[in-house]
């Protein structure tokens, strides 16, 4: 039974330098997905009443950023 037969939802399929194309960058994990974004608090309504604060700078390879995540939940970071 298909995954999706229940969603309604529209899947395309696509050969990986279309995706590129589309996207501007290699797709190194074979999927992209498009949705939409509510609207962001702004910093102010985050810090608002944060007591530990998580502040990524720089980061390079953008795999670490779950891995950063998870420890800082671990931890208990607000925001």
């Amino acid at each position: 039974e298909p995954l999706l037969a229940d969603v309604e939802v529209d899947v395309y399929v696509a050969p990986p330098a279309l995706l590129e194309q589309i996207t501007g960058f290699v797709l190194h994990r074979g999927a992209l997905a498009s949705m939409h974004r509510p609207e962001l608090p702004t910093v102010a309504e985050l810090l608002r009443e944060a007591r530990r604060v998580v502040v990524l700078e720089d980061i390079v390879d953008h795999t670490n950023v779950g891995a950063i995540f998870r420890a800082v939940a671990g931890l208990g970071a607000d925001a």
